[in-house]
């Protein structure tokens, strides 16, 4: 308990004093003696005391109170509410007797103990009503959240009820790392291996230009079905592109296909990748992938401009000029360039030069957003593209180059390279990279490491970024002809190196529209997931406004419409379409003013695949490993009790303690208000009495 104010506490005898001032006047000297003494005291006392508080309470004074507050062990129970609980054989127990027996649980446990319940499927939601209809599992969101809402609580423990199995969001185990309280798994589900086939992933690009071919990369797993054949069938569009009959071998088998397919119809187009049924499969909704993806018909513009001859542009030209979709044109020199507006794509060889400060191509390129792909050599100003402010910054710390072999980096999110290329780039020749250090801005990602020795690094050799909506490619190396030679010399074709190329060259040209106005989107999406669209739009001098309405108008298949508007998002607009059904969409966004008459459509598409389906089979493993992590145990839904006897033993069921500051206002106080008034009358009514008023 304390006494404070926003005063010097000093103050307090200046009160006093004039509290004593106050009453001597009145009831000391020479008119004093018309009271009795003891009157005469008491008056003074009075009178003393009023004064005082009275100035005392000028200085805003609080009363600092510090109280000791209890805290409760809470215990939290998390239930998973996804689908691939129910999913099984073991459904009947975990929707009609499970949760009768969580019930059970909580209602008669320790008096001591708050027991709280969430359930969860890609997010976490207070209560017990778990009806097992989520789309998506994130057992290592739920555990994080929990530790975020109690980390100053005294929480004892948390008890996870789950199958185990998780689709999205980071690894349990890696998230329960941060988790200071045993986690107690109670495993729900059926582990039994049944007869599956499955297509385990589908991935390719999103985005493919007309007239190429474009790879498609996909995993088949079948269990318990040593002997059994299946039939796989891929189909483009209405056409089948592959069909095969596959043995089986052993009871956990896989296999990775890499096919390719062919871009002959414009806009949205559908690949379907499926396996036939099994004898004695009980799940069929994993045997059917479907991956969408669009088509375009945009022949883009590339002009390559080098400081100097170099056999590298000639390895990048030549492959260019062998897609249909792109016209090249190169130049020697910055001046033989002329105008670049026109261009889709600008390749810069060792541009800006060791003689040059600054390339004036550059910054015309940033002016109108042109893409750019520099590539760097022993003759590259490098102070001048560290002011480029493009992505990354290369501080070198000698002019010799330093031999350094590419490595592709697994993580890399911007676009898909198929493994078989990815195993390429790892064994071609080295690429002669300038000595120092390398810094990577926030949106910039490396496809390829440098890997020096036999030590990967992190510094990039390829890397690629987005800047106020220009795309960069940097390939901070040369020596690329030999790459071109070494595909040859190994596989009698420059296919794999043609593919990269390529593939590095579309990335970069899909951002080349530089119409006034474009919606962002993704072709397709899942129903596991919200529909979300971008729109950007710009004024006469190609500069980023949001100032005028855009509106959004969705139709299904069926012809029902859906209204929406954009928000105003940083410098362009974003729209939140929520989950959609299955089912494919055609979309129409207009910029509702006469000053900007601009309208764009296109279609989208919503797969009907959940990843709940696609694994069915519960992983009690993960929940062995996160209770051991944890210092928790698995226990048996029929034993739930076994987990306070677990806490009793361990002497965690204990309240905490905890002090918290309490402050109060005397201003506030009434009852000081009553004993003031109460002094005050005391007082008149002595005086009155004495017959001195």
């Amino acid at each position: 308990m304390g006494l404070i104010s926003g005063y010097p506490l000093w103050l307090i005898f200046l009160c006093m004093a004039l509290g004593a001032a106050y009453a001597i006047v009145l009831y000391t000297g020479k008119h004093s003696k018309k009271w009795r003494p003891g009157i005469r005291r008491l008056l003074f006392a009075l009178r003393f005391i009023v004064v005082t508080v009275l100035a005392f309470l000028l200085l805003e004074p609080l009363i600092r109170l510090n109280t000791k507050i209890p805290d409760n062990p809470v215990l939290v129970v998390l239930t998973d509410n996804s689908r691939s609980m129910t999913a099984t054989g073991d459904s009947a127990f975990v929707k009609n007797k499970l949760p009768a027996l969580l019930n059970d649980f909580t209602e008669k446990g320790s008096d001591n103990v708050e027991i709280v319940r969430y359930y969860f499927s890609d997010s976490l939601k207070p209560g017990s009503n778990a009806d097992y209809s989520g789309q998506l599992t994130n057992i290592g969101e739920a555990l994080s959240e929990i530790r975020t809402r109690y980390i100053n609580k005294n929480l004892i423990g948390i008890v996870l009820v789950s199958d185990g199995i998780y689709n999205t969001g980071v690894s349990p185990l890696s998230a329960a790392e941060q988790i200071q309280v045993p986690v107690f798994t109670v495993p729900a589900g059926d582990t039994t291996a049944h007869t599956d086939a499955a297509i385990s992933s589908l991935t390719g690009n999103r985005e493919v230009v007309f007239n190429n071919y474009f790879p498609i990369e996909f995993s088949v797993l079948a269990q318990q079905a040593r002997g059994q054949k299946m039939t796989l069938k891929v189909t483009h569009n209405t056409k089948e592109i592959h069909n095969q009959i596959i043995d089986i071998q052993g009871n956990e088998f896989s296999r990775v296909f890499n096919l390719k397919g062919f871009a002959s119809e414009k806009g949205l187009n559908k690949i379907v990748v499926s396996l036939s049924v099994l004898q004695g499969e009980k799940n069929i909704a994993n045997n059917t992938r479907v991956f969408y993806f669009n088509v375009v018909d945009d022949v883009k513009k590339v002009l390559i401009v080098a400081s100097a001859p170099h056999p590298d542009i000639r390895a990048i030209r030549t492959t260019l000029e062998t897609n249909l979709n792109y016209t090249v044109k190169t130049v020697i020199g910055e001046a033989a360039a002329g105008d670049i507006s026109d261009y889709d794509l600008l390749i810069l060889h060792q541009i800006p030069s060791s003689t040059a400060r600054s390339s004036a191509l550059i910054t015309k390129a940033k002016e109108t957003r042109i893409p750019v792909w520099l590539i760097t050599g022993a003759t590259t100003n490098f102070s001048g593209i560290n002011t480029m402010n493009a992505g990354i910054t290369i501080r070198t710390k000698t002019s010799a180059m330093s031999e350094a072999v590419g490595v592709l980096n697994e993580n890399f999110s911007l676009f898909t390279v198929p493994q078989h290329e990815a195993e390429f780039i790892k064994s071609m020749p080295p690429l002669l990279a300038p000595f120092g250090d390398y810094t990577m801005a926030s949106g910039t990602e490396a496809l390829v490491f440098q890997k020096i020795g036999s030590v990967i690094s992190s510094q990039p050799l390829l890397c690629l970024s987005q800047v106020n909506s220009q795309r960069w490619a940097f390939l901070l190396g040369e020596g690329l002809w030999k790459w071109k030679l070494y595909d040859f010399q190994r596989n009698k074709s420059f296919e794999l190196f043609d593919s990269f190329i390529s593939r590095i060259a579309q990335f970069l040209c899909q951002n080349s529209d530089r119409s006034r106005f474009r919606v962002i989107y993704e072709p397709t999406h899942s129903e596991t997931e919200p529909v979300r669209f971008g729109a950007e739009l710009f004024n006469q001098n190609f500069e980023l406004i949001n100032n005028v309405p855009v509106e959004l108008v969705l139709k299904d298949a069926a012809g029902k419409t859906f209204n929406y508007s954009f928000i105003q998002d940083g410098s362009g607009y974003s729209l939140n379409c929520g989950k959609l059904k299955p089912g494919e969409y055609s979309f129409t966004a207009t910029v509702k003013s006469k000053q900007y008459p601009y309208a764009q459509s296109g279609k989208i598409t919503v797969d009907s695949y959940n990843p709940e389906l696609a694994n069915t089979r519960a992983d009690f493993n993960v929940l062995k490993l996160l209770a051991q992590q944890t210092g928790g145990k698995v226990i048996n839904p029929e034993k739930l009790d076994d987990i306070y006897a677990f806490l009793e033993k361990e002497n965690r069921i204990q309240a905490t303690y905890f002090r918290e500051n309490k402050y109060i206002d005397l201003l506030e106080w009434t009852w000081l208000l009553i004993i003031l008034i109460a002094l005050v009358t005391t007082e008149w009514v002595i005086r009155k009495r004495e017959g001195y008023y």
